[in-house]
């Protein structure tokens, strides 16, 4: 499972990167699929000339786009892997059906090393098809890391049945996990029908030899 995510700085309005959004583009199950929407996400909005600066780069087969706005804002597109929680079960159809999912992320924002916030940190705790797993694993993601006393202050709050988890760390580091739900393309995988393809072609080459040792059998 990848999901791909746009980080924005905005450095215009804040020189000191203190004006951070992330937002998450999609989630998509093939590397390919992911890499094609992260190379593409900004460019369905701007046209390549918009930017002052447009660089793709590819590292361990994953995609990061980095692009420099006229007014300095600095937008970063990047595909990361998630730890799949979800068992999809086998495919009922070749056709492309939407399912609906859930991913937990945790972003840090470090105060204790730049009090305006420009250290910031997204990871990716997981994808769910439930709400429910999705909320317990936001619920339960820094106590796994940490004891509950550990944290100055640790508060859960609830919004339309999705979790969010907020706690300031003893030197000022705040994390903040949150569930949010998205939509997960459950189309055709095209490995696995290259897969499928070069069974058959395995069998119908095994079946060819069988056929051609019995009909040299028979001769004799």
């Amino acid at each position: 499972m990848y999901i791909v995510t746009r980080e924005t700085i905005d450095y215009h309005n804040d020189p000191r990167g203190g004006l951070q959004d992330t937002a998450i583009v999609g989630i998509f199950p093939s590397r390919n699929e992911a890499n094609k929407a992260a190379r593409t996400d900004l460019l369905n909005e701007w046209n390549m000339d918009f930017f002052e600066s447009y660089e793709v780069e590819e590292e361990d087969g994953l995609v990061t786009v980095t692009a420099i706005c006229p007014e300095g804002e600095e937008m970063t597109v990047t595909v990361k892997e998630a730890p799949n929680k979800m068992s999809l079960g086998p495919k009922k159809s070749l056709k492309s059906a939407m399912r609906k999912v859930y991913y937990v992320t945790r972003e840090t924002t470090d105060y204790h090393n730049d009090c305006h916030g420009g250290l910031q940190d997204t990871a990716v705790v997981g994808t769910f098809f439930s709400r429910e797993e999705a909320n317990q694993a936001a619920r339960t993601d820094l106590l796994n890391d940490w004891n509950m006393d550990f944290f100055e202050s640790y508060e859960v709050e609830e919004e339309d049945g999705l979790v969010t988890v907020t706690a300031i760390c003893p030197e000022g580091e705040e994390m903040t996990v949150t569930v949010e739900e998205g939509q997960l393309d459950e189309g055709p995988d095209e490995e696995s029908d290259e897969e499928s393809d070069e069974g058959s072609d395995e069998g119908s080459d095994e079946g060819s030899d069988e056929e051609s040792d019995e009909s040299s059998d028979e001769g004799y």
